[in-house]
């Protein structure tokens, strides 16, 4: 099983403006798909993080099991510019 896609869904509640979050879809090539929340995308910047989920997890995640979840996580902190250094993509 490789993951195949990954969706980014950066919602907007009008009547809760401050209340945006961003849900992340990643599926499989055997059709099976899983969601998690970025929790910290919050308030001002939840579009700029959920650009940046999308590419790095995009980049990170694409054509590997999605089961070496330790690797894969290990890999996004250690390679990428934004593991290291901190910020939104690191909560996510």
């Amino acid at each position: 099983m490789k993951v195949n896609r990954v969706e980014v869904f950066d919602i907007h509640c009008p009547d809760r403006p401050a209340w945006t979050p961003v849900f992340v879809r990643i599926h499989t090539d055997e059709g099976i798909s899983g969601v998690g929340e970025a929790g910290l995308a919050y308030d001002l910047g939840h579009s700029a993080a959920a650009s940046m989920i999308k590419e790095m997890a995009e980049a990170f995640l694409i054509g590997h099991d999605p089961f070496q979840t330790e690797l894969l996580w290990s890999r996004m902190l250690r390679e990428s510019f934004w593991g290291l250094g901190g910020g939104p993509v690191v909560y996510a």
